[in-house]
């Protein structure tokens, strides 16, 4: 009874159901709104409230071609929003790697997400410019979603970093990336992209007055 009036009560008020202290990320927050779960850091979510719906659009934009994706990689993993679109949203079966460099993120993830690590989900506590530098797998589709609250860390905007990715692509492997930056950034990401050799597809996404800008990238 007082799970479904607290489940009632959310869709009037967001509801708080545990805090707790990142090093890495300061106050996190497991929030219950309207019937369902979010994780939020002070200023952003996190994982599984707006940051599920843009790639949820993300998908519907560009498709997953799940005969030709086998691996695919996460970079930025959270508590596994995208994961769960990709399981339960579009029926993937192939190995997902997650590449996290926050332990409180998958403690939370698996203690309120049901995120389960099985022989096809495999996680990595490392950070994402590390692993891109000493990663040996290679992967159909790398899904990037590295993000500091609301900001991109500059790092992962920078040329080095895309280049380093190229050798974690399979032949004809796919990255998804999810940016929200400056327009003038924005515009060096696209050069930065032709000068590597990728080839791209963009689409934006506007929610709570932020636009999330989608890029599927190709290599020529």
């Amino acid at each position: 009874m007082k799970a479904r009036l607290t489940k009632y009560c959310s869709y009037i008020l967001p509801i708080t159901l545990e805090k707790t202290f990142s090093k890495k990320n300061g106050v996190l927050e497991i929030t219950l709104n309207k019937g369902k779960k979010e994780l939020n850091t002070a200023k952003a979510n996190f994982s599984f409230g707006s940051l599920h719906k843009v790639f949820q659009f993300a998908f519907k934009k560009f498709p997953l071609n799940k005969k030709k994706v086998k691996s695919v990689l996460i970079l930025g993993f959270g508590a596994g929003s995208v994961k769960t679109i990709l399981r339960h949203d579009l029926g993937f079966e192939g190995l997902i790697v997650g590449v996290e460099y926050d332990e409180i993120l998958i403690e939370l993830a698996q203690k309120h997400f049901n995120i389960n690590l099985t022989n096809k989900t495999e996680i990595e506590i490392i950070d994402a410019m590390k692993y891109v530098a000493v990663g040996k797998k290679k992967f159909d589709l790398i899904i990037i979603d590295l993000f500091k609250d609301l900001e991109v860390p500059a790092q992962f905007l920078a040329t080095d970093f895309y280049l380093k990715l190229q050798r974690l692509l399979n032949n004809k492997g796919e990255i998804l990336l999810n940016v929200i930056t400056s327009s003038d950034e924005i515009a060096k990401l696209k050069q930065t992209f032709k000068e590597i050799g990728f080839s791209y597809k963009q689409e934006e996404f506007y929610l709570n007055n932020v636009t999330n800008h989608l890029f599927l990238l190709n290599t020529i």
